[in-house]
């Protein structure tokens, strides 16, 4: 039925033309982004996916950039190491012509001069090799730790263990030794500490105490930071008593005990969640390596020195190595992740670019068709005039 209230061609057409219309807005959209999934409402769970496989690679792409920092300053610690190797082994072949009984004292003296310089040399390669302020090759201590140690005495018998974090460093005893015979106060043992010894201890005059600054024990492998050591430190502390007369109060107690740690490493992120490599340090100073007094040494103390400072010296510069291997096959790995789920991300919401330009195409020519059809659907009134003519 014709009716010139409604015109159902064109609804219809409108309709069509609506559809069509939309349709290449977003495929010009798709073609102008590149993106089949821009926005939420392309299709919002692919949308929300995408968010997060984004978020993923913005992570990895940190990480990397983390671990590219840290093999910059490993790359820096092995040119320093590789440097002080070879000074070392200058030191060492100047130290042999001491050895020659031949050479005058002036000789003698040029010869220990021209060490001296060189082991200046070394303090100034380990303080250079740094890297965005991180530097391995110097030895770096961390604020004290004080240690568990019984409170109150004095007690005869001072037996305790402490608990130890891990970290070498330092070791600051600090005791208090009351009413003890002056030449033979008590003996003090220590385990757990590099060098494990008993000593004597001397007392003060009756009546009287006296302190004793143990001075700085040292804890824990300085060859090798990443190694494992004591978990605990025991002192084992025997006050003798004041022959005659004699006191009711005597024997020790505890004044201070405290850890002054040397730091081991500096974390480096290597993976999104946050967790971390540690980036080991390797002191190499003159002081470190034994080397800060060669003047006062004899020429076989000298020598014996610096083939241990050697020995040392190459086996940091073998874990820099390792340091630097483990770091190139994590910054592998982290790129490797980022690509594939960069890679994940365009298979979830990139445009086929050939197919959304057939489709272009394609909508523009429904569109026209449409704006066609609407123009001869609106002409229908107009024929029903002549019906009345």
């Amino acid at each position: 039925m014709l009716s010139v209230n409604t015109n159902l061609g064109a609804l219809q057409a409108l309709s069509a033309y609506n559809s069509a219309a939309s349709q290449l807005a977003a495929a010009e959209r798709r073609v102008s982004t590149g993106l089949a999934v821009a926005s939420t409402r392309d299709d919002g769970a692919a949308f929300s996916i995408a968010q997060r496989m984004r978020a993923q690679a913005g992570a990895w792409d940190t990480v990397a950039q983390s671990l590219s920092r840290a093999q910059s300053i490993d790359d820096v610690a092995a040119a320093g190491a590789g440097q002080i190797s070879d000074t070392l082994n200058e030191i060492q072949t100047q130290a042999l012509r001491l050895t020659d009984e031949t050479l005058g004292v002036s000789s003698q003296a040029s010869i220990l001069a021209n060490i001296q310089q060189l082991v200046q040399q070394i303090d100034q390669t380990a303080q250079a090799a740094s890297f965005g302020g991180v530097d391995l090759l110097v030895p770096i201590v961390d604020p004290t730790v004080p240690l568990a140690a019984p409170s109150g005495g004095p007690s005869p018998n001072l037996d305790f263990s402490t608990p130890m974090d891990g970290r070498p460093g330092l070791i600051e005893a600090d005791f208090w030794l009351y009413n003890a015979p002056p030449s033979n106060g008590g003996t003090l043992t220590v385990t757990g500490v590099q060098s494990d010894a008993t000593y004597t201890l001397a007392g003060a005059p009756l009546p009287g105490e006296k302190s004793l600054d143990w001075g700085d024990l040292p804890y824990g492998d300085w060859t090798d930071f990443t190694a494992q050591n004591p978990a605990i430190v025991s002192f084992d502390l025997t006050a003798n008593r004041y022959p005659a007369p004699s006191p009711a109060s005597y024997g020790a107690s505890v004044a201070q005990l405290d850890l002054v740690p040397f730091r081991t490493n500096v974390a480096v992120t290597e993976s999104p969640d946050g967790g971390s490599e540690p980036l080991y340090y390797h002191p190499m100073t003159s002081a470190w390596l034994g080397l800060s007094d060669v003047a006062s040494m004899s020429t076989d103390q000298l020598l014996s020195t610096i083939s241990a400072a050697i020995s040392e010296a190459n086996a940091n510069a073998e874990r820099i190595g390792s340091q630097q291997s483990l770091l190139a096959r994590q910054l592998i790995q982290a790129g490797a992740m980022q690509d594939a789920i960069t890679t994940g991300v365009g298979n979830l919401v990139d445009a086929n670019l050939a197919q959304e330009s057939a489709k272009l195409q394609a909508d523009q020519a429904r569109q026209q068709l449409a704006l066609s059809s609407l123009s001869i659907a609106n002409a229908t009134p107009q024929m029903l005039l002549g019906l009345f003519r």
